[in-house]
């Protein structure tokens, strides 16, 4: 599935500023020390329709384990809605909802936001999601980690 050219054009098109006051509410998901911690503004942000899983800190298989741990103890607790479950309404159209992921301090891509969205991607084997991408402007082999991004959304 194809992210609409019109979603693509309109995340071109923002600036750093505006990425910046995107993500700034997910900027606490990580404690200091935590490779996926950072400050919104040790970032350069950037729009990826398809960025690819592989990118993402942890196994296939550790992320699958998480989504169905997470979807049993919701169900315990809410009841097996179907309208509300992720499968239903995210994975038809990802782009409406894009992950937010950032570069960790080991090179690895941690989630700010999205992990169940996450989770849920890897257990439908998609291959790549729309993502909302901080890159560390001080990680050490920052021009590989760009053409590795890119050469990982053309595949």
């Amino acid at each position: 599935m194809r992210c609409p050219t019109k979603v693509i054009e309109r995340f071109v098109a923002w600036t750093q500023a505006e990425f910046v006051a995107a993500v700034d509410l997910f900027s606490d998901q990580f404690e200091p020390g935590d490779p996926g911690y950072g400050c919104t503004r040790e970032f350069l942000w950037t729009f990826k329709a398809d960025f690819s899983l592989q990118l993402f800190a942890g196994s296939r298989k550790e992320w699958v384990n998480w989504s169905a741990e997470r979807k049993t103890a919701w169900i315990s607790d809410y009841g097996p809605e179907r309208q509300d479950q992720i499968e239903e309404y995210w994975i038809r159209k990802p782009w409406n909802s894009p992950v937010i992921a950032v570069q960790g301090t080991d090179g690895r891509f941690y989630v700010w936001d999205g992990n169940h969205r996450v989770g849920v991607a890897f257990t439908a084997s998609l291959r790549t999601i729309p993502a909302i991408v901080g890159l560390r402007k001080s990680y050490p082999s920052q021009q590989s980690s760009v053409r590795h991004l890119r050469q990982s959304s053309e595949e």
